[in-house]
């Protein structure tokens, strides 16, 4: 009997990026077409985030060395153009299930700092087990220069139960999520018509 078995013309894992540049989120679907996503709604698993160092190269694999047990990993030799950055799984049916939220960008990691911080850590929900989900309220200009970029303001909407198809992996202790970036300036609300979640 022959094996069922076909090589891939390329491999790839499902994800959720943020466009700094853009004020954009996409989603890289399961047939790896890259998609825009509107109205963001999503759990997003904060309870295992890995926070350390990512090199993103072109046509890669992203390289990644995280921390461990709330320590800072040293930048590896190896990796001598990574970046401080995150990793988060974030669930959602109309996303097509499980994506990796994962990023190096100053305006993610304020948005993710900030989200951890102020929304997640000390809820009562989280010590409870469950999990939050979150909406792209708004998207700010940030001036820079640099020129224009744009930063995803995120609010906890509810808590619900762990899904099925929600990894419970291993989180890092007491993640730090900071950055030293500036503020950005306040922008217009986007549409604020919440879809039913999931």
């Amino acid at each position: 009997m022959p094996l069922n078995l076909e090589p891939r013309s390329g491999d790839f894992n499902p994800w959720l990026k943020f466009n700094g540049k853009a004020g954009r989120w996409y989603n890289r679907d399961d047939g790896g077409e890259e998609v825009e996503v509107t109205d963001l709604l999503a759990i997003f698993d904060l309870a295992t985030i890995k926070i350390g160092w990512i090199y993103f190269a072109e046509g890669e694999p992203p390289q990644t060395a995280w921390d461990t047990n709330g320590a800072v990993t040293p930048k590896p030799a190896n990796m001598p153009k990574a970046k401080r950055g995150f990793a988060v799984n974030v669930f959602a049916p109309k996303l097509g299930g499980l994506r990796e939220f994962r990023s190096t960008s100053n305006s993610t990691i304020i948005a993710i700092r900030d989200l951890y911080n102020e929304q997640f850590e000390n809820a009562l929900e989280r010590r409870e087990g469950k999990v939050p989900v979150v909406k792209c309220e708004k998207v700010l200009p940030v001036k820079s220069k640099f020129g224009t970029n744009y930063e995803p303001k995120l609010r906890i909407l509810k808590w619900v139960d762990r899904p099925p198809g929600l990894p419970q992996s291993s989180p890092q202790r007491e993640p730090k999520v900071s950055s030293a970036a500036p503020k950005g300036a306040v922008g217009d609300d986007l549409d604020d018509d919440i879809p039913d979640f999931p």
